[in-house]
């Protein structure tokens, strides 16, 4: 079966197009809403609640990153989530956590990257 150039080109425009679009979604982070912070040294277990109904915490956040601006800006590595209970491990990587019921954003990682940057 011969399959036209034509064809597949298209097909590799519309995945470049698709990988695109995806990097774009899922570097623009999930907001969240803290409403608990215990903090240990450089682990932060935060409660969030998901300022967006349609969007819930999973395991697919592992890897990812925090990020809060405010007061003071930082982020931090997730390390573990919790979903059921609505908690997230990370360890910090820069700045200081706002107090609770400030907004922080979460980005999940991009298959095939070591480390998604959070969209800011």
């Amino acid at each position: 079966m011969a399959v036209h150039q034509q064809s597949l080109s298209d097909l590799a425009d519309r995945i470049r197009s698709a990988i695109t679009e995806e990097l774009k979604v899922s570097s623009a982070g999930l907001p969240f809403r803290v409403t608990d912070i215990i903090r240990q040294g450089g682990i932060l277990t935060l409660e969030l609640e998901p300022q967006d109904l349609r969007r819930s915490l999973d395991e697919t956040m592992e890897d990812g990153r925090l990020g809060w601006k405010g007061e003071s800006s930082g982020s931090a590595e997730i390390i573990s989530v919790l979903p059921d209970i609505s908690y997230v491990n990370a360890v910090m990587t820069s700045g200081r956590p706002q107090g609770k019921a400030r907004s922080f954003s979460s980005s999940r990682p991009v298959p095939g990257t070591s480390r998604n940057a959070l969209g800011s």
